[in-house]
C-alpha cells in the first residue's frame, strides 16, 4: 500500500545526539563508536569527530553534500562509525581560536613519521608560519625530505585544529596544505 504524499511532509530528522542516546540506552559502550559535532571556526563550519578522549577527524562542512556523506567518508578513513552528537570535546572552542595545547588527537592509520610531523605542526605559534625543515627538526627527524614533510601535513585528518595551514615554503610563502585552494 502506498502512503499519501502528504505524509512525507511529517518526516523530520532525528535530533543531534539521538543515535548515541539510543546506543547508550541499549548498553552499547561509547568506545565502540565516535561522535561528531558542527563547530564554527575561522574558516567556516567544521565537522569535528571525537571519541575515546581524542579528536579523530575534522573537515569543512562545505566538502560534503550532507551529514551522511561526511559519515561515509569518516567510516572509509577510520573504519569506525561517527554519529551526530551534541557535546563537543573539552578544549575544542579554545583550539579553534588557536589557543589550546591540551586537546588530544588520534590520527588514525597514519605512519608514525607523519604523526610526528603533525605533532610538531601543533607547536607552530598562532599567526606564524614555519618551513618544512623546521617541522622536520621539531619532529626529531632533521634529515626528513621536505616533500615527506609536505606529504605528512597534507595527510592531516584534522585540518584547522592541527594548523597545517602554517607550513610555508623556504621563501616564506604559505604552502597551501591546510585546506583545499577553493
Amino acid at each position: 500500500m502506498r502512503l499519501p504524499d502528504e505524509l512525507d511532509t511529517l518526516r523530520e530528522a532525528a535530533p543531534a545526539g539521538f543515535a548515541a542516546r539510543v546506543l547508550d540506552r541499549v548498553g552499547v559502550p561509547a568506545h565502540r563508536y565516535d561522535c561528531y559535532v558542527r563547530a564554527e571556526s575561522p574558516v567556516g563550519t567544521l565537522y569535528v569527530a571525537h571519541g575515546r578522549g581524542a579528536v579523530t577527524g575534522a573537515a569543512a562542512t562545505d566538502w560534503y553534500a550532507d551529514d551522511r556523506a561526511f559519515e561515509d567518508a569518516y567510516r572509509a578513513r577510520t573504519h569506525r562509525s561517527a554519529l551526530s552528537g551534541v557535546k563537543p570535546p573539552p578544549g575544542l572552542a579554545r583550539a579553534l581560536r588557536g589557543r589550546d595545547r591540551t586537546l588530544r588527537y588520534e590520527f588514525g592509520p597514519l605512519p608514525e613519521e607523519q604523526r610526528a610531523v603533525l605533532r610538531a605542526t601543533r607547536a607552530v605559534p598562532f599567526g606564524q608560519l614555519r618551513p618544512a625543515a623546521w617541522l622536520a627538526r621539531e619532529a626529531g627527524m632533521p634529515d626528513l625530505a621536505p616533500e615527506a614533510v609536505v606529504a605528512a601535513v597534507r595527510a592531516n585528518p584534522v585540518p584547522v585544529l592541527v594548523p597545517a595551514h602554517r607550513l610555508c615554503t623556504d621563501d616564506g610563502l604559505p604552502a597551501d596544505c591546510g585546506l583545499p585552494a577553493a
